[in-house]
């Protein structure tokens, strides 16, 4: 329950009418988000979801080599979560991700869901984060959190493999936020 409010809904109509949908981490309170670069192309119709409402935003920067987009909601008081240390990290610690699943609403005027998935950390480096989840959702950029919450990383669905969950280290977010 403390990880949810740090949690943001991402959906996206592309220029060929795709619609692409997933999540985000909160960053600072007054509205610094990141999600993944591939759930923010240029040109596209894009709406965040945050604590019942759909705020304004400005797309501040892309990183397409990492996968990252920065974002920044207008919107202030938000909750944002502490970062786990990558040199503690250890193969088969316990993580969980939280995202925001579109698909649970009914209705265009229901607010979409949380979903929550967990598994242990199977690899990593620097640059990767490998866990053994898998996730039939579209929840990509959904933040990976450590058993005390910390974020971990920012995941990716990988549906080529079943689904299976890998993330972008924090480390990374945090240099392409300058953090």
């Amino acid at each position: 329950q403390d990880v949810l409010p740090a949690v943001v809904g991402v959906k996206t109509k592309t220029l060929s009418g795709e619609i692409l949908e997933g999540s985000g981490l909160v960053l600072t309170s007054d509205g610094l988000i990141v999600t993944l670069a591939n759930l923010a192309p240029k040109g596209s119709a894009f709406s965040f979801f945050i604590d019942g409402k759909w705020p304004a935003f400005q797309i501040l920067k892309r990183d397409l080599i990492n996968n990252l987009a920065l974002v920044k909601l207008e919107r202030g008081g938000l909750k944002s979560r502490g970062f786990a240390d990558l040199q503690k990290l250890k193969l088969a610690e316990p993580v969980f991700l939280v995202g925001t699943d579109f698909a649970a609403s009914v209705s265009s005027t229901t607010a979409p869901q949380n979903t929550v998935n967990a598994g242990i950390i199977t690899a990593f480096n620097e640059n990767l984060i490998e866990t053994n989840i898998f996730e039939k959702k579209n929840i990509s950029g959904s933040p990976l959190f450590d058993i005390e919450g910390r974020v971990v990383g920012l995941t990716v669905i990988d549906e080529i493999s079943g689904g299976r969950v890998s993330a972008i280290p924090i480390n990374l977010i945090r240099t392409f936020a300058g953090f």
